[in-house]
């Protein structure tokens, strides 16, 4: 039995040390920071409200900052008391870092294809939606760790110089507006980006309408967080909507324009009244006539292709409207 438990064990640490070794460290953290990063900022706000208390009780217990802390029943060393500061600097280090490389990470996003007929929602669309949902949850420890990275220092090689920040402690519902009114233009250039680069520009069109209309939708329409359109500033309620109703207009130039166009082109078929074309069936007559039948024949064919297109792509399937 003992042995049994042996082999499993060294059979688990083998594993763990061949993850190890195949997994490059930094990629991986770079991956995870964003799936935990509200964790830090959650520990941070937490432990930064304990802060006060902490000095406190170190205040009761020694005399000296340098003085060693020991455990009154074991005699040890605890440490200088200077833990609880320290792990708040690499914390607060951590956030510092998460905000500016989730901008980077989505503006390198629009630098891969998605494939030239998808349609569906990209990554970074649906983790942006989730981070600014978590925002109001730890909206103090954000709004502190943004005042601290500077009001617009999280955009990282804009090469635009930025106006040196006049917020202060107070103003923390500002940066956080201007924070979000980023996210939201960063990710939008991205989806416009990548719908531009498809082949078909109708497929482009689809995917911009479907990620443009989820964005809109769980952020200004039905937030699943309650508090989160008290943080949206009325410029970025401006650029949700404009953005929304631009890419309604370009989905439907981009699918149905071409059929209106066929409906309503004359060429070829105004010759009915040339000469020796005055009588039924005259050689104008019979041209008008076949210029039509060739229309509707072309009409019917796009109207085929569009139908098919959206067999294949589904447009706004969560919206129960759409």
């Amino acid at each position: 039995m003992r042995g049994g438990w042996t082999g499993k064990d060294l059979d688990v640490y083998g594993r763990c040390l061949h993850r190890v070794e195949i997994v490059e460290g930094v990629v991986g953290g770079r991956h995870s920071l964003h799936k935990y990063m509200f964790l830090a900022l959650a520990a941070f706000e937490s432990l930064g409200r304990l802060q006060g208390r902490w000095e406190e009780v170190l205040k009761r217990h020694r005399g000296d900052s340098n003085t060693t802390i020991t455990n009154s029943g074991t005699g040890r060393n605890v440490g200088t008391g200077d833990e609880l500061k320290d792990g708040l600097a690499a914390l607060r280090a951590v956030c510092l870092r998460s905000f500016p490389e989730f901008l980077a990470d989505v503006k390198v996003a629009a630098m891969s294809k998605g494939g030239d007929t998808s349609t569906g929602l990209a990554d970074f669309t649906l983790m942006t939606v989730n981070l600014l949902e978590h925002i109001p949850e730890v909206e103090e420890a954000v709004g502190s760790v943004l005042l601290a990275l500077s009001d617009g220092n999280w955009r990282m090689g804009d090469r635009m110089p930025v106006a040196k920040s006049n917020l202060g402690p107070e103003d923390e519902q500002i940066v956080i507006e201007h924070f979000m009114y980023d996210v939201i233009n960063t990710v939008i250039t991205s989806l416009t980006t990548i719908s531009k680069s498809q082949k078909c520009p109708a497929f482009g069109s689809i995917f911009l309408l479907n990620s443009i209309s989820y964005l809109h939708m769980h952020i200004l329409l039905e937030p699943r967080t309650q508090n989160l359109p008290k943080l949206l500033s009325r410029q970025t309620q401006d650029t949700l909507n404009s953005n929304f109703r631009t890419a309604k207009a370009e989905y439907f130039n981009a699918n149905f324009m071409p059929l209106l166009q066929m409906l309503s082109d004359e060429t070829g078929g105004g010759t009915g009244g040339g000469s020796g074309g005055g009588g039924i069936g005259g050689i104008g007559g019979g041209g008008a006539k076949a210029a039509t039948k060739e229309r509707f024949t072309k009409f019917f064919d796009l109207f085929k292709d569009v139908a098919e297109r959206h067999q294949m792509a589904r447009v706004l399937e969560d919206d129960i409207e759409g």
